[in-house]
């Protein structure tokens, strides 16, 4: 879950769902791990794509995802 901040900068609505690549592209830039909440849902990472884990964890990209 991102901050409101950064979700109503891509996507000016309550509602709706992105995937990180697309919000990425709304930004025009990526995301970083301050981006995000403390919410419960950011602490496990099951299932979770490689480049959302390291725009949560703050990890340097290894490759062009």
């Amino acid at each position: 879950m991102v901050t409101d901040e950064v979700w109503n900068a891509a996507w000016p609505t309550d509602r709706g769902m992105l995937c990180i690549g697309c919000l990425e592209d709304r930004l025009g830039r990526q995301l970083t791990s301050d981006d995000f909440t403390d919410a419960p849902i950011n602490q496990g990472y099951f299932g979770y794509s490689e480049r959302l884990r390291q725009r949560i964890a703050g990890s340097i990209p290894t490759s062009n995802e």
